[in-house]
């Protein structure tokens, strides 16, 4: 099979990787120059829990561009921000068979790309791994918490192409599960991103700093009974452990920068709108009030807007 990635960043890289591991041909597009010519010189080196190099087929700086390779599955692994930007490009790369994937995090980027297209089968995937580029052509693999999650936007059981991927994944050291009911796990993760993420990137705390401060673990108790409780009303109950499950997982997260905060310190919009900001969209919808994630959506946004960089400057993909 024939998959073209958009967005050669840390998880688009190592999914790569792992794909030409599994016997695929891989088609990377992205606008950083400087990357992609380190990969098709010296080889995807991946480097952390792993330590791979491969040689990915073929990669381009426009989207359009993988039109001429006829991709049979079309990644996109852009921020969820970026989706609206690109879908023009998009467009002209699809062809009827053509099965498009989304690995963004928060909410309805599936139902994003559904109502652009007008198509009823897109792949839903959540990534429990992630890592940094180190160097162009280089992406550190810092942690993987097995297993993935992929499932079809039409929520009508476990399609053949969620499970097609996930055994190529599978043979290959990403362990993904395939679900029939893939928004589960889309509301589980983007939880477990809205109790951190928005701390992390208004304070440039890492993640196990957040955790280790009293003050700033009382937050993200606050964030995560907020988001609980948006969840249940929304379809979503996990049960009266959950709570403690969230806060277990996310103190095992270690000295790692969320992306949110990489993308602050780097003058880059942020996920936020579709993380905390959609769990308030979901509590207004539901008459729960969310005034910790209304209050921290803003306040990364104001962030946004203080270190934005100047037009052109800021790598999309």
């Amino acid at each position: 099979m024939r998959y073209g990635i958009v967005g050669a960043g840390p998880v688009g890289s190592i999914l790569a990787a792992h794909l030409v591991e599994a016997g695929q041909e891989v088609y990377l597009a992205d606008i950083w120059k400087e990357h992609l010519e380190a990969i098709f010189s010296g080889g995807l080196q991946i480097t952390g829990l792993r330590d791979v190099t491969v040689d990915v087929t073929g990669g381009f700086l426009k989207i359009s561009d993988l039109a001429d390779v006829k991709p049979d599955f079309l990644v996109l692994s852009v921020k969820a921000c970026v989706i609206r930007q690109i879908l023009h490009e998009v467009e002209r790369v699809l062809s009827p068979d053509t099965v498009l994937v989304s690995l963004q995090n928060g909410l309805d980027t599936e139902e994003l790309i559904a109502h652009a297209f007008n198509r009823h089968r897109i792949l839903r995937v959540v990534i429990n791994y992630a890592g940094n580029v180190t160097a162009p052509g280089r992406v550190a693999m810092n942690f993987f918490n097995k297993p993935n999650h992929i499932g079809c936007n039409c929520r009508q059981g476990i399609c053949e192409h969620a499970g097609s991927v996930a055994d190529l994944l599978n043979s290959v050291y990403l362990d993904t599960r395939p679900e029939a009911d893939i928004k589960r796990y889309v509301w589980e993760k983007t939880i477990l991103n809205a109790a951190l993420s928005p701390i992390s990137a208004v304070t440039g705390m890492t993640m196990r700093e957040v955790m280790d401060s009293s003050e700033t673990y009382r937050i993200v108790e606050a964030l995560l009974q907020e988001c609980i409780k948006v969840a249940a009303l929304s379809g979503y109950d996990f049960g009266p452990g959950f709570f403690n499950f969230c806060m277990a997982y996310l103190d095992k997260g270690g000295p790692h920068k969320p992306s949110m905060l990489v993308d602050v310190e780097a003058g880059r919009e942020t996920e936020i709108d579709f993380i905390n900001g959609r769990i308030a969209y979901y509590g207004s919808l539901n008459n729960v009030p969310t005034p910790v994630n209304d209050m921290f959506t803003r306040l990364v946004k104001a962030f946004e807007h203080r270190h934005a960089r100047p037009a052109g400057q800021n790598r999309k993909h």
